[in-house]
C-alpha cells in the first residue's frame, strides 16, 4: 500500500470524503494546503541526497517524499498572502511556490495523479478535438470553428443556423466583489454583426446539437462512471448544465462500450490517470463528445447519485502503479 501526498487547498470540499475513505483503509496520507505553505509548512529540497521534505509546523507531521508515496495533484492555488505585500511581489512569491511544487511533481519517482504537464496539454480544446477525431471513430464530434475571421464565423453560423459560443479556457471575473463567469451560449446574428469585436481574438464556435440529456463521465484508471444529467427538464440548465438546477434528475447510466473505450484512450493519449468528460446524448441517439477536464469536479455527482467516487479514488491513490 502506497502513502499519499494530497496537494490542494484548505477550502477544497473534495478532500474530506477521500480522506474518510483513506482512514477506513488505514492508509497513511499527508495534506499540503497550498494556500498556507508560507504559514503552516516547512518545505525543502536538498541536492545532496535529492530529498524533498515537507513538515506541518502545527502538528509536526512530515512527508519525506520517496517512491513509497503517490501524489494526488488535486488543485494548486495562490497563497493567502497579506494584503500588505505589493501585487508585483505577491506574483513572484506565488510563482516561486508553484514552480517548487511543479518540480516536486515532475521529479517524483512514484505516481502523480495527474502530472501537471499532462494536465496542461489535456486542457487545450483545439487539440482535444483533433485527438478525439483521430481515436473516436464511433463518437460524434461537433462541427467546430476557432477563428477571428468575421466572414468565416458568419458562414459557419449560416451553415448550421444554430451555433454556440464557449470559452477555450474558463474565466472568472471579479467585479466589485461579485464573481462572474461565461457559460456556453447560443449565438444570434446580432452577436456576430460587429466585425471589429470578432477580430479581437480567435473564438470557439460549435454547431448546437439538440439533446436528450447530458452525460458527465468520471474516469479513474480503467474505472469509467457515467452520470446522466437531465438538463433539458429545466429552462435554466437547457443550454449548459453548469447553470445548475439540482431539481433535474441525476441518474447513473451504463455507458456503451465504445464510449468507455474512447474515454480510456483519451486518458492514455494524454498520460492521465484521472479525468472528467462531458458528452451529449443527442436527439439522433448519438453520443457526442464535448470536452475532457483533466482535473474536473465530481463531489456533487457523488452527493446526487450515491456513486462511491471517493472510494474508487482512495483505492486507486494508494495502489502500486506500473507504467
Amino acid at each position: 500500500m502506497k502513502k499519499l501526498l494530497i496537494i490542494s487547498f484548505k477550502e477544497d470540499l473534495h478532500i474530506k470524503p477521500v480522506c474518510s475513505e483513506l482512514d477506513s483503509l488505514h492508509a497513511e496520507y499527508f495534506i499540503l494546503d497550498v494556500n498556507e505553505i508560507h504559514s503552516k509548512y516547512s518545505l525543502g529540497f536538498d541536492s545532496d541526497n535529492l530529498e524533498t521534505k515537507i513538515v506541518n509546523l502545527q502538528t509536526g507531521s512530515k512527508c519525506i517524499l520517496d517512491n513509497s508515496w503517490n501524489i494526488w495533484n488535486r488543485r494548486v492555488v495562490d497563497l493567502d498572502l497579506s494584503e500588505l505585500i505589493p501585487p508585483e511581489l505577491s506574483k513572484v512569491i506565488n510563482d516561486e511556490a508553484k514552480m517548487t511544487l511543479e518540480g516536486l511533481m515532475f521529479s517524483h519517482s512514484g505516481t502523480v495523479i495527474n502530472d501537471p504537464r499532462s494536465n496542461y496539454r489535456a486542457r487545450n480544446k483545439l487539440e482535444q478535438i483533433k485527438v478525439a477525431k483521430t481515436i473516436g471513430q464511433d463518437i460524434k464530434i461537433p462541427d467546430t470553428l476557432i477563428s477571428n475571421n468575421p466572414e468565416k464565423i458568419k458562414e459557419f453560423h449560416a451553415k448550421h443556423k444554430r451555433i454556440c459560443f464557449k470559452l477555450q479556457k474558463g474565466a472568472i471575473i471579479d467585479r466589485e466583489g461579485k464573481i462572474f463567469t461565461v457559460m456556453t451560449n447560443l449565438v444570434k446574428e446580432k452577436h456576430i454583426s460587429d466585425a471589429d469585436i470578432l477580430r479581437q481574438c480567435p473564438r470557439m464556435f460549435q454547431e448546437y446539437i439538440e439533446k436528450d440529456f447530458e452525460i458527465r463521465v468520471t474516469a479513474i484508471g480503467d474505472e469509467i462512471m457515467g452520470t446522466a444529467i437531465h438538463s433539458q427538464e429545466s429552462i435554466l440548465s437547457k443550454i449548459d448544465y453548469r447553470r445548475y438546477d439540482f431539481n433535474v434528475p441525476y441518474r447513473s447510466i451504463k455507458l456503451p462500450r465504445k464510449v468507455e473505450d474512447f474515454c480510456r484512450l483519451m486518458l492514455q493519449n494524454y498520460g492521465l490517470r484521472f479525468g472528467t468528460f462531458d458528452f451529449i446524448k443527442s436527439k439522433k441517439d448519438e453520443f457526442v463528445f464535448l470536452e475532457i477536464n483533466p482535473n474536473g469536479q465530481w463531489l456533487w455527482l457523488e452527493q446526487l447519485t450515491g456513486f462511491k467516487i471517493s472510494k474508487v479514488l482512495a483505492d486507486y491513490f494508494i495502489k502500486n502503479h506500473t507504467d
